[in-house]
C-alpha cells in the first residue's frame, strides 16, 4: 500500500501517532515555504511533484479538505482514493473497542451485555477535565442512573478516562480516527440516541447523523469562528439546542431557518445545596 500525505500542519502533528510512516511514500504540502524540509525523516514535495498514478490513498491531514479534494480531483486522483483522518484506522488496521473499567470490550460483546437496556452515545469534542467534557460526563451520571446504558465518546484521549472508570462508565477514546470506521458505525447504528455536545464535532457528528438515529446536539460555543469553522448539518433526525440566548443567537446568524431550543447547564450555589432547593431539570 502506497500512501501520500497531503498537509503538515496542526493536523499532521495530531494524527502523526497514529500512522504507520512505513507505508507513507511521499509527504507533500500547498505552501511552497516548506518544499524540500524534512518531517519524520522525509522530504515534503509538491503536490505537482507526485505521480499520483502509483499512489493506493491520498491522506488528507487539513480541517477543511474541500479545495484539497477538487485539487487532486484535478490532477485525476479518483475520489475513491482520497481520504482524511476518519479513515485512518481503515487505512492502518486500527482496531477500537469500549473501555469498560480495566477491559477493553469489543463491540458486539458490549452490544449482547445491553440488548435489554436503551442505549445513549454521548459524543465529546475532548476527554480532558474542562467545560464541555465534564457537562457530558455528568449526563452520563444523570442517564445512567435513570436506567440507560451509555457509551461516552471523545475525539482523543485525555486525564477524564480514569474518571469515567471509576464511575462506571463506558467509552471509547480517539472517536476521529475511527468515524469512517465500518465496525464502529454499524455498532452505533444499534443506538437508541446519540448526543453531542460541541460544534467541534461537526465532522465526527455528519458522519453519524447518517446513521439515522436520533441526535440532540448541544451547542455551547457562541464565538463567531466556531460555527465559520464548523458547519453543521442540517438533517431530519438532528434536533439542536443551544446553552443559553448567545448560543442561540449566533446559530440563528448561521442558521436563520432552523429551529433551536435552549438547554442549560448550570451547577446550583452551595446556599442551594444547604438550603435543599431542587431544581428542575429536563433532558430532551
Amino acid at each position: 500500500m502506497d500512501i501520500v500525505i497531503f498537509g503538515t500542519g496542526n493536523y499532521y502533528r495530531r494524527f502523526r501517532r497514529f500512522i504507520d510512516m512505513s507505508k507513507v511514500t511521499a509527504i507533500v504540502d500547498n505552501n511552497p515555504s516548506k518544499w524540500g524540509m524534512l518531517i519524520d525523516g522525509m522530504k515534503i514535495s509538491s503536490p505537482d511533484d507526485i505521480n499520483y498514478g502509483s499512489v493506493t490513498y491520498v491522506l488528507i491531514l487539513v480541517k477543511d479538505t474541500e479545495a484539497i479534494v477538487k485539487q487532486l480531483v484535478s490532477k485525476g486522483v479518483s475520489r475513491e482514493c482520497i481520504k482524511d483522518h476518519a479513515d485512518i484506522a481503515m487505512l492502518f488496521g486500527i482496531e477500537s473497542s469500549v473501555i469498560s473499567g480495566d477491559d477493553k470490550v469489543a463491540f458486539d460483546d458490549w452490544r449482547q451485555r445491553n440488548l435489554e437496556r436503551k442505549k445513549f452515545f454521548i459524543l465529546s469534542n475532548e476527554m480532558a477535565r474542562s467545560g464541555v467534557p465534564i457537562a457530558m460526563m455528568n449526563l452520563c451520571f444523570i442517564l445512567q442512573r435513570m436506567g440507560y446504558s451509555m457509551v461516552y465518546g471523545a475525539l482523543d484521549e485525555g486525564n477524564l478516562e480514569e474518571e469515567l472508570s471509576l464511575n462506571g462508565i463506558d467509552y471509547i477514546k480517539n472517536v476521529a480516527v475511527f468515524a469512517n470506521d465500518k465496525a464502529l458505525q454499524e455498532f452505533l447504528a444499534s443506538f437508541d440516541c446519540f448526543i453531542f455536545g460541541s460544534i467541534a464535532v461537526s465532522d465526527e457528528g455528519s458522519i453519524f447523523s447518517k446513521l439515522d438515529v436520533p441526535v440532540i446536539w448541544w451547542l455551547h460555543e457562541s464565538l463567531q469562528k466556531f460555527y465559520e469553522d464548523n458547519p453543521l448539518p442540517l438533517k431530519n433526525n438532528i434536533y439542536y439546542y443551544g446553552g443559553g440566548h448567545r448560543v442561540i443567537k449566533r446559530f440563528h446568524e448561521y442558521y436563520p431557518d432552523e429551529v433551536i431550543g435552549e438547554w442549560m447547564y448550570s451547577i446550583p450555589s452551595v446556599s442551594a445545596v444547604k438550603k435543599r432547593i431542587s431544581y428542575p431539570v429536563t433532558f430532551a
